[in-house]
């Protein structure tokens, strides 16, 4: 049996790998991904929650745990019988232009369709563009396109 739930995204990692302990049986494993906080999109995506969070006088989050790090996942699972495993990996992401590719990620990523209104709104929303625009020119890998690639982890948790 298969289930999928977004673990990383917990607000208590603790809690969350004891709960996943006690539903994943003795020979089951628990599989996750996680992105390094490096890179250009790490930055735009730090960049645009922060813009978000200050217009909006939202808290800062609460500092999350290190999903990418093998040593945390151990601390966090190995009390419950894991034992942890981790596969670096890449994903490149491309477009004809980094304009191009801003314009969609702005029209469908949640948290842009979620905040860019009301950056909007606080006039903004165009400096945003602006400067996220730049950070990924700044990143592209390609000069007659736009491609930046990004590490990821696969975490491979088994009893």
């Amino acid at each position: 049996m298969l289930s999928v739930f977004a673990i990383i995204f917990a607000g208590d990692p603790v809690a969350a790998a004891a709960e996943v302990s006690r539903v994943l049986t003795t020979d089951g494993r628990l599989v996750l991904s996680s992105w390094p906080q490096t890179g250009a999109m790490v930055r735009m995506a730090g960049l645009a929650m922060n813009t978000i969070r200050q217009a909006t006088g939202a808290p800062a989050p609460p500092a999350m745990l290190s999903w990418h790090i093998a040593e945390d996942l151990t601390k966090l699972l190995a009390p419950h019988g894991f034992q942890v495993k981790l596969e670096e990996h890449s994903l490149a992401v491309t477009a004809p232009s980094a304009r191009q590719y801003l314009d969609k990620e702005f029209g469908n990523h949640p948290l842009a369709v979620a905040g860019l209104p009301i950056l909007e709104k606080l006039g903004q929303a165009e400096t945003l563009r602006a400067r996220a625009l730049e950070l990924l020119e700044d990143a592209n890998e390609d000069p007659h396109a736009f491609r930046i690639t990004n590490p990821y982890v696969v975490a491979i948790a088994r009893r």
